[in-house]
C-alpha cells in the first residue's frame, strides 16, 4: 500500500510478527477519503477480525515492500480498495500482483472507479501505466500488472457507487461477508456427521432459504416471518441439525442468537440471563443488565422490531418458556427466523394463538386472521406474511447408522470380517438413534471383540450408559402421573399390541388415555404403527422396565416395612 499521507488515528503495526492477520487491506493512501478507511479497519477489528494496515510501523530505513508481501502470502483474505490514483502507486500493483501469484482470497471494493476501468487500465489507469513505462519500469512488470488487475477485477466484490446508503452499507456488507468466509460466527458442531444432508434441504424449504447444490443462494430476500419446530426423540440430533442450518444461514439476518438449554427458564433469574444474553447476541453489544422480565420484553420487542434476526431456542418443554424471549413474531424485522427445538411435537401450535399487534406490524396488510392448513408432512398457519412448519427429525437409516458407526469405532481404520457382523448387528441395535451410536462406537475403539459382542448384548437388554438413561429419564419425569403410569405399562406389557384394547382398561382407571397418549406421542416416548399397534426404541423401553422394577421394589420394601412395624408393636 502506499503509505505517503499517513491517517494518524490508525494503529501502527507491530513487525515482524505477520502471522497472526486475518485480512491484509490495500489502498492509495492520498486517494481515498480518510473516513472511510478509518471505519473500514475499525469495522473490522470491532468484529474480531484482525485486519493489517500499516501507516508508520515501519524502521527507518527498513524495507518495506519485502515485509508487506511476507503479510499478504500469510493473511487469508485480502481487500484492495480501488480508486481512480490506485495504479498510480507501484506499491500497490505490487500487492495486487502477489495477492494473484499467491492465489490469496481477493475481495476487491470498487471506491471510486468501475471493475471495466480497473480490468482494462482505462482513463485515470492507462496514465499510470503509461507513467510507470516512461520512469523506465520494464514491459514484464508491466504486463504482469495488469493481468493481476484483469484478474481482480473480475472477482465479486463491492461497487460504492451501487449502495443506496453509502459507505456506511458498504462496510457493515464487507464486514458481514469476511465474518462469514472467516467462519467467525460459527458455532461448533459434531465431526463425522452422517445423513444430515436430506434434513439440512427439508429445513431451508421449511424456512423459506433458498437453497442450490447444498448452498445458500447469496444475498437473497427472505419473506415473511416462520417459525420452524424441531422435533425428535431424545438423542436423535435435533441440536446438531439446527447447529448446521445455523452455520449455513446466520449470514442471511442482521442479528442472531443460539440459546441453548431453555427448558430450565422457569425461575426469574434464569429468565433474565437468557434474555440479555438474546440482546446481547442481536445487537452485537456489550451485556445489558435488566431489572424483570417485563422490561426485556419489552427491551426485545422495542428496539429489535425492525431487524431481520435468527433465533433459535434451545430444549424448550413449554410454550411459556418462550414467551420473554420470542412469544410473538410481531417483535421482529420482516424475514425473520425463530427454530424452537422442541422435547414435544406441537409446542409452536401456540404461537397460532398469540396475540398479533397490529400496531406493529403494518407488513401485515390485512387483519391478523389465521388461516390453519395442513400437510402429510408438517403443519402450516399462515398468518399473511407469518408460517409456522414442523419438522420431525427420525431416526437415520440402517445405512447410514452403519456408516457412523463405523466411524466412531474404526476411526479410519479397515472393517475386518471377523467385527464386520457385529458392527452391522450393534449399528442395527441402536436403532438409528445417533447420539447412542456415537457413545456404544466410541467406547469400542480400540477393543478387542469380546468387547464388541458384550455391546451387542447390552444393547438388546439394558439402557446402554448412564448418559442415555439421564437423558430419557429427564424426558419421563416431565410427565404428568397418568402419562407415567401408562407409558410403563406400554413398555412392559402393550408393546406392538393394539392401543384400542389398553385403552379400556386405562379408562377404566381415570387416566385419560386419548390425552396421555398423545402427551406420550408428542415427547417421542411412544409411537403407533398404520395397525394402530404401540412401538417404542428399545432404549426408552428398557428405561420404562427398569424404572418399573425399581417401583415394584419400592413397593414390596414398603410392605416388608409395614410388616415388620406392626410385628414390633404387637411385641
Amino acid at each position: 500500500m502506499d503509505v505517503r499521507n499517513n491517517h494518524s488515528s490508525l494503529p501502527s503495526t507491530r513487525w515482524p510478527n505477520v502471522s497472526h492477520y486475518q485480512v491484509f487491506l490495500s489502498f492509495r493512501g492520498g486517494d481515498v477519503r480518510r473516513g472511510f478507511i478509518e471505519f473500514l479497519f475499525n469495522g473490522l477489528e470491532d468484529a474480531g477480525i484482525s485486519a493489517f494496515i500499516d501507516h508508520s510501523g515501519i524502521e527507518i530505513g527498513e524495507e518495506i515492500m519485502p515485509k508487506i508481501l511476507q503479510v499478504i502470502r500469510r493473511t487469508q483474505i485480502c481487500i484492495p480498495v480501488f480508486s481512480k490514483d490506485f495504479a498510480s502507486s507501484k506499491s500497490c500493483l505490487r500487492e495486487v500482483a502477489e495477492m494473484v501469484a499467491c492465489d490469496r482470497t481477493i475481495m476487491p471494493i470498487f471506491y471510486d472507479v468501475s471493475p471495466e476501468v480497473v480490468g482494462k487500465q482505462q482513463e485515470n489507469y492507462q496514465q499510470s501505466f503509461s507513467n510507470h513505462a516512461a520512469k523506465r519500469v520494464t514491459s514484464t512488470t508491466l504486463d504482469n500488472w495488469k493481468r493481476a488487475l484483469q484478474t481482480v477485477s473480475g472477482k465479486r466484490g463491492w461497487e460504492l457507487e451501487k449502495f443506496q446508503h453509502g459507505e456506511h452499507e458498504l462496510i457493515n456488507e464487507v464486514v458481514s461477508e469476511v465474518r462469514q468466509l472467516l467462519k467467525e460466527d460459527d458455532l461448533d458442531v459434531t465431526e463425522n456427521l452422517v445423513g444430515m444432508d436430506h434434513h439440512v434441504r427439508e429445513m431451508m424449504k421449511k424456512l423459506g432459504v433458498l437453497y442450490e447444490n447444498d448452498q445458500v443462494v447469496e444475498r437473497q430476500m427472505l419473506m415473511g416471518k416462520r417459525v420452524v419446530e424441531i422435533s425428535g426423540l431424545p438423542g436423535i440430533g435435533k441440536s446438531t441439525l439446527a447447529t448446521v442450518v445455523y452455520n449455513k444461514i446466520h449470514h442471511l439476518f442482521e442479528g442472531k442468537s443460539f440459546l441453548k438449554d431453555i427448558h430450565g427458564a422457569v425461575e426469574q433469574k434464569r429468565i433474565l440471563s437468557l434474555q440479555e444474553d438474546l440482546i446481547s447476541d442481536l445487537l452485537r453489544n456489550k451485556r445489558c443488565t435488566l431489572r424483570s422480565p417485563a422490561e426485556g420484553t419489552k427491551f426485545i420487542r422495542y428496539r429489535i422490531a425492525n431487524l431481520r434476526v435468527l433465533i433459535i431456542l434451545d430444549d424448550v418443554s413449554d410454550f411459556e418458556q418462550t414467551n420473554s424471549l420470542a412469544g410473538d413474531p410481531s417483535w421482529f424485522g420482516p424475514g425473520s427466523r425463530i427454530i424452537v427445538i422442541s422435547k414435544r411435537r406441537n409446542l409452536v401450535d401456540e404461537y397460532s394463538w398469540a396475540p398479533i399487534e397490529t400496531a406493529e406490524l403494518s407488513v401485515l396488510g390485512h387483519g391478523s386472521q389465521r388461516i390453519v392448513t395442513s400437510s402429510r408432512n408438517s403443519s402450516v398457519n399462515i398468518c399473511d406474511d407469518f408460517v409456522i412448519e414442523k419438522f420431525e427429525l427420525k431416526r437415520m437409516n440402517d445405512v447410514h447408522a452403519f456408516q457412523m458407526f463405523c466411524m466412531y469405532a474404526l476411526k479410519g481404520g479397515p472393517l475386518r470380517e471377523e467385527i464386520s457382523f457385529v458392527a452391522r448387528d450393534i449399528s442395527l441395535a441402536a436403532e438409528g438413534l445417533p447420539f447412542l451410536i456415537k457413545i456404544v462406537g466410541s467406547s469400542l475403539y480400540g477393543k478387542p471383540i469380546t468387547f464388541w459382542k458384550e455391546a451387542l448384548d447390552r444393547l438388546k437388554q439394558e439402557t446402554f450408559s448412564k448418559e442415555v438413561k439421564r437423558i430419557l429419564k429427564a424426558r419421563y419425569e416431565a410427565l404428568e402421573y397418568s402419562a407415567r403410569q401408562i407409558f410403563l405399562d406400554i413398555a412392559c406389557f402393550f408393546m406392538g399390541k393394539d392401543k384400542t384394547i389398553s385403552s379400556y382398561l386405562w379408562e377404566a382407571c381415570k387416566y385419560h388415555p386419548s390425552t396421555r397418549i398423545a402427551e406420550l406421542q408428542d415427547k417421542s416416548l411412544v409411537t403407533t404403527t398404520d395397525n394402530n399397534e404401540f412401538r417404542m426404541h428399545n432404549q426408552v423401553k428398557f428405561l420404562g422396565r427398569s424404572l418399573s422394577r425399581m417401583k415394584i421394589q419400592v413397593n414390596l420394601l414398603s410392605v416388608v416395612g409395614f410388616g415388620i412395624r406392626r410385628i414390633l408393636d404387637e411385641y
